[in-house]
């Protein structure tokens, strides 16, 4: 992976790439989740490795053809901070255009209450759908992992609230309209992958035509079920159109995990 971060000093970048604009308060665990997911830093590192996000960082993600964008990691309070006439350049793509840009916001599901930093996030959208009505949302409902959320009960009613102050908020600002996706993530199992996944197959232009390819494949061959992985990330750009089973995807993403450490050992050595 060709990933690096940089720190440039307006979100306005002359790169064609897709952007992810990743938003959250602070300590939400939005820099953890980047690093995690693309830099292959352990969940456990991210506790005294990472500090809080003081500047704007853009991350480029180029795995392959399919898995390129920037990811831009903004402080908690830059939509406060930041004036509205540089929205153009946030939420807009490189060209002006609204295709290929996706918002994730990450909230700490352990620091209740939600009623502020959703306010928050509704804002950002309110700010974003102004200047590019094509937007997609997604909500990370970060660190279900705690002893708060040890049952999947717990999670889900979680998940509940989230969405039922969200949409009241929206209400408020007629943006029913506007869909928002949620994610229940945590940084020490394969949920940050999969949503992660989710929100990469929104910016594959061609995805349709891989989702085709893949119900071929499992016609054909008989196959149970197809994920086109990205190796590095561990993320899925695309599948078959059948439902998505959990345990399917991690046990395919420990065997990825499996391959490139025996790979790692025993294949390559010829630059002699």
């Amino acid at each position: 992976m060709s990933g690096y971060v940089d720190s440039p000093s307006s979100p306005s970048r002359s790169s064609s790439l897709p952007k992810v604009l990743l938003f959250g308060p602070r300590r939400s665990g939005k820099s953890s989740i980047s690093q995690v997911v693309f830099n292959k830093m352990s969940p456990h590192e991210t506790l005294f490795r990472l500090e809080g996000t003081s500047q704007l960082d853009v991350m480029t993600v180029d795995n392959n053809a399919l898995a390129q964008f920037e990811i831009y990691d903004f402080p908690g309070s830059y939509i406060s901070t930041s004036p509205p006439e540089r929205d153009h350049e946030i939420f807009l793509n490189s060209s002006g255009g609204g295709g290929g840009v996706v918002v994730i916001f990450v909230l700490d599901a352990q620091d209740e209450p939600y009623d502020v930093v959703l306010t928050s996030l509704v804002q950002i959208l309110r700010r974003g759908t102004r200047v590019n009505p094509q937007l997609k949302a997604h909500v990370f409902i970060n660190k279900v992992d705690g002893e708060l959320f040890l049952s999947e009960e717990a999670k889900y009613d979680c998940r509940r609230d989230v969405v039922s102050l969200v949409q009241e908020e929206m209400a408020e600002y007629d943006m029913e309209d506007v869909e928002v996706a949620y994610f229940l993530t945590s940084i020490y199992d394969h949920s940050i992958f999969e949503a992660f996944s989710k929100v990469t197959q929104k910016l594959v232009p061609t995805l349709p035509t891989i989702e085709s390819l893949c119900n071929v494949l499992v016609s054909r061959c008989n196959m149970e079920k197809v994920f086109l992985f990205d190796v590095v990330s561990k993320l899925y750009i695309s599948t078959d159109s059948g439902p998505v089973d959990a345990v399917s995807y991690e046990l395919c993403s420990d065997m990825i995990d499996v391959v490139m450490d025996v790979s790692g050992i025993y294949g390559g050595g010829g630059e002699e």
